[in-house]
């Protein structure tokens, strides 16, 4: 494994992470709260992100 592909599935890894936290706060505070619409945009950001990751490499 070359050290990008390294970079790319420790970014992958940190991304799940992230989501994780995130799905945890719209499940904790609902998805009509304000907190809640909020992670929903982060996770579609985040999953993007991550979909454009696994597509690299």
């Amino acid at each position: 494994m070359d050290p990008d592909q390294a970079n790319t599935s420790i970014d992958i890894q940190v991304i799940d992470k992230m989501m994780d936290r995130w799905r945890l706060r719209l499940l904790t505070h609902g998805a009509a709260s304000e907190l809640g619409m909020e992670a929903t945009r982060q996770l579609s950001k985040l999953e993007a992100r991550k979909e454009h990751l696994s597509a690299q490499s």
